[in-house]
């Protein structure tokens, strides 16, 4: 059997996606850039959990791009591009300043600059592991001497396959996580660096059962075991939190949505509740001494209109104008009575638990905070819409267990509770959560994983629920639905492209 990464073990991805999606626009437009970075965290995923995964570009010039690359699991990070190398400067920044609590050992690079060679460096004078990648016309080659490996854009492409198939891995990436966690910090070898992965050669066409690579040298090669190859693991299946409910409410939706893969039309609630969690993370990470309501209120109306989708997400400027008043007045009540210097330990980061043999749950934590002096966390999840008239149950919100396992599992650190907080009003529900909860919250994902895996037809199951469905013009079961809950006509959308000033 494969042996398994010791506990600590963590790994982040930084992107600088200019450098990739310049070099072939065509290929990383927003659907190569989401499947591409698919690939990237399942073959970073072989290193360690990824508890860091951001990507840097000026976005307003790549439409689409930083909404696909966040439905795969990053995090976007917004660069002007108004000066040379910028966003190579974020990413180095962001490389030189990764955070020691994460527990990171293995650091993914996707970027050929060598400007990024100084930040790799003091990295690696930290004790990390840089893996870089690149397409090997665009390496530099300090760069590439500066790395302890080098994979090209096709080696992740073909190793993700062959993961995804369950066939052997090639690049030896658990070895390379294995060697990373043995080291003991800077101090591990000589001149402050770990003792360097050799990159050797992958033979070149097709690798067994994968797809085609393209023949001639690579920048990179499989570090293979020392005695035998690793045993197959069966293929994981990967699932979110949304995605098992949305599979409890509506087998017929799931299949529309997590099967055909079509995109949800825009609609007001994930509209205003992407707008509003973006703010809230904006304000967080800003200084403590600059956290005014002017910046909060600002931060809201940028991530409004850079939002995708708003010339559909409303019936017109009024609805608009009515769910905007709401937002900024919930952020109003909450910039009031929350504490402003407050520093989270994390904002917004994908985490993972397994759950089960073989099925992976994988969600995004909004916030959590470290407590003083013991070291505890708490895993804050916000909520946008109206609170509950009555406190709600683990039954209900069966992610929180989820995401005190993901938290809990990621950082090594024991969680005090779980908080939900609704914003209007802050009301907030703490949960202090005991074993057994997170163990049935386990086990009622891994059911309903397998219940996916198992399911045929995908009937449509008919609720109250369907009166808000993104679907229901498609749907089986459109005349039972209109016929119970007396639908009134559909909304009148406004046309595409009016991207006008906010109406509030």
């Amino acid at each position: 059997m494969d042996e398994a990464l010791p506990e600590g073990v963590r790994t982040a991805v930084f992107v600088d996606f200019e450098n990739v999606h310049y070099r072939d626009p065509k290929a990383f437009g927003p659907e190569g850039a989401e499947r591409f970075a698919e690939d990237l965290l399942t073959v970073a995923h072989q290193c360690g959990p990824v508890v860091v995964a951001q990507a840097v570009a000026p976005w307003e010039a790549l439409p689409g791009c930083a909404a696909a690359l966040h439905d795969a699991g990053f995090d976007p990070v917004y660069c002007r591009g108004a000066m040379k190398n910028e966003a190579d400067l974020l990413v180095v920044q962001k490389l030189a300043g990764l955070d020691e609590r994460t527990g990171l050992r293995v650091v993914f690079l996707v970027s050929g600059d060598g400007h990024m060679t100084g930040a790799t460096r003091k990295a690696q004078a930290a004790g990390l592991r840089v893996v870089v990648v690149s397409a090997a016309s665009a390496l530099s080659p300090k760069l590439k001497a500066s790395a302890d490996l080098v994979l090209s854009l096709d080696d992740v492409r073909a190793e993700a396959f062959r993961l995804r198939r369950g066939q052997t891995p090639h690049l030896g990436l658990r070895e390379f996580g294995l060697r990373a966690a043995a080291a003991e910090g800077p101090d591990a070898a000589p001149g402050g660096r770990p003792d360097r992965a050799v990159p050797q050669a992958p033979s070149a066409g097709r690798p067994p059962d994968g797809p085609p690579c393209p023949a001639g040298p690579s920048t990179a090669g499989p570090v293979r075991p020392a005695e035998t190859e690793p045993t197959v693991r069966p293929e994981v299946f990967q699932t979110s939190p949304s995605a098992l409910k949305l599979f409890e409410q509506c087998p017929f939706r799931y299949r529309r949505v997590y099967v055909e893969g079509r995109a949800e039309p825009p609609n007001r609630w994930t509209f205003v509740g992407n707008a509003v969690h973006q703010a809230l993370k904006d304000f967080f990470t800003s200084r403590p001494s600059e956290r005014s309501w002017k910046l909060f209120e600002e931060s809201l109306r940028r991530a409004w209109r850079r939002q995708p989708g708003r010339e559909k997400a409303f019936t017109g400027p009024d609805d608009e104008a009515e769910a905007g008043r709401q937002a900024l007045a919930d952020l109003k009540a909450f910039f009031e009575k929350c504490d402003r210097r407050a520093e989270p330990f994390s904002l917004e980061v994908f985490l993972t638990t397994e759950v089960g043999e073989g099925v992976v749950v994988r969600g995004k934590v909004d916030r959590v905070d470290l407590l003083l002096p013991d070291d505890a966390l708490v895993v804050i999840d916000y909520k946008t819409g109206r609170p509950p008239a009555r406190p709600p149950s683990l039954i209900e919100e069966f992610q929180l267990p989820l995401y005190h396992a993901m938290v809990t599992e990621a950082y090594g650190r024991t969680v005090r509770r779980v908080v939900l907080h609704y914003l209007r009003g802050n009301v907030t529900f703490d949960f202090p959560l005991e074993e057994d909860d997170i163990l049935r919250s386990k086990r009622r994902a891994f059911a309903v994983a397998r219940a996916i895996q198992a399911e045929k037809e995908f009937r449509a199951r008919v609720s109250a629920l369907c009166r808000l469905c993104s679907t229901l013009g498609e749907c089986p079961s459109r005349e039972e639905v209109e016929r119970r809950y007396a639908l009134s006509p559909e909304d009148t959308r406004r046309e595409e492209g009016d991207e006008g000033d906010l109406p509030f």
